[in-house]
């Protein structure tokens, strides 16, 4: 068998309603932003890329 050390603190902290936020809720809400920054970049970058095509083709 094996032991966390100190994991009790962990536990307790969690159960707590600042535990819940600091350890589900804060990192779900960075989760979410990243995502959707991530999501923003792709769309802003396939415009352009859409944009470069049709210049390339008119001109």
């Amino acid at each position: 068998m094996f032991s966390v050390p100190l994991i009790g603190y962990v536990i307790s902290f969690a159960s707590t309603s600042l535990g819940t936020v600091a350890l589900i809720i804060v990192p779900s809400f960075l989760f979410v932003v990243l995502e959707v920054r991530d999501l923003w970049r792709e769309a802003t970058s396939s415009e352009e890329s859409k944009e470069n095509l049709t210049e390339k083709n008119n001109g």
